[in-house]
């Protein structure tokens, strides 16, 4: 194996630790904002008191992409069905934030923006639900 296959496989290395890496720490926000959810902690929801608080709804999102990024760093390719569990999980971050955009326009409720808190909830931000269909676009693409 000649010097640049080694540096390639290390590269490789670190790209899927960084995934797996940056995976993790979206999972343990979107786990520390549901916390703040069922516990009505403000400093838990929003970044500063005042500000608007992260919907339950973009808090899942976080949770589907940031497990969908660790399947795809830590899951070898060839497992077929695994990858197309990420890959449906990819999709179905797509949509959400595609149903998310369509309903901010006309003033539609297609997806609750409440879901299960519905006295504070705040609601999907516009580039928040582009930014979930562009990353779901590219976790099922990664995926197939």
């Amino acid at each position: 194996m000649d010097s640049f296959e080694q540096h390639q496989q290390i590269q490789a290395k670190s790209a899927r630790a960084l995934a797996l890496l940056s995976g993790l720490l979206v999972c343990v926000l979107a786990i520390s904002v549901f916390i703040g959810w069922i516990f009505s902690s403000v400093a838990l929801t929003s970044i500063q008191p005042g500000w608007p608080t992260m919907a339950p709804i973009t808090t899942l999102a976080f949770a589907l992409g940031g497990a969908a990024l660790c399947g795809l760093a830590v899951l070898d390719q060839r497992s077929k069905k695994r990858m197309a569990g990420i890959g449906a999980a990819g999709i179905a971050l797509a949509l959400g934030g595609l149903f998310k955009l369509i309903e901010i326009g006309p003033g539609l409720h297609l997806l609750g923006d409440d879901l299960w808190f519905s006295e504070t909830a705040g609601r999907v931000a516009p580039f928040t639900a582009l930014s979930f269909a562009l990353l779901g676009t590219c976790i099922a693409l990664a995926a197939s």
